[in-house]
């Protein structure tokens, strides 16, 4: 919880698009997505990525590839909210963050270009003047996952967005 004293603007960006989908959340518990159209969900998770690329899952490489094919839910603005796959088991794909049942979900893919060019509009978004008036603390919040999917590229999101805000800024990383 933060308390401010004046005006704020967010700006909001992800840089991932749709590969497939979407996809029915036929079956869900939290943040645990047991099917998709009524099929086991990693069955039908992994057939998407390896028709469309050239990765094939084994045993030890799941979060090596998912980093790179997150999920997004549709919500009620035709945006979409991105939910990383971290692990499979039993044929279920667990996520952070929770998939609702019901929930039309869409295999994503970005690139480094792509989430960087995200970056610097939402920067550029959240730092438009109120009232004429220039900002003095700019609060980020970028998700943990950018980071491991960017690697050390990630270090080009924090410039592009240093670039466009002011002298303090407060970085958090989350899941």
């Amino acid at each position: 919880m933060v308390s401010l004293t004046s005006q704020i603007v967010t700006g909001t960006g992800h840089g991932w698009n749709i590969l497939q989908g979407p996809f029915l959340v036929s079956e869900s518990e939290k943040q645990t997505i047991n099917s998709l159209n009524y099929s086991p969900a990693f069955s039908i998770y992994k057939d998407a990525i390896e028709n469309e690329s050239h990765y094939s899952f084994n045993d030890q490489n799941f979060f090596d590839i998912a980093k790179h094919f997150p999920l997004g839910i549709a919500d009620l603005n035709n945006q979409l909210v991105v939910r990383d796959p971290i692990l499979t088991h039993d044929g279920s794909i667990h996520c952070v963050g929770d998939i609702p049942v019901n929930s039309m979900v869409y295999l994503l893919k970005g690139s480094t270009a792509s989430l960087l060019a995200s970056a610097n509009q939402a920067a550029k978004s959240a730092t438009t003047k109120i009232d004429g008036k220039d900002f003095t603390v700019t609060m980020v919040f970028d998700c943990i996952s950018r980071m491991l999917y960017m690697e050390n590229s990630f270090s080009q999101e924090l410039e592009l967005i240093t670039k466009q805000c002011s002298k303090q800024i407060f970085l958090v990383c989350s899941l």
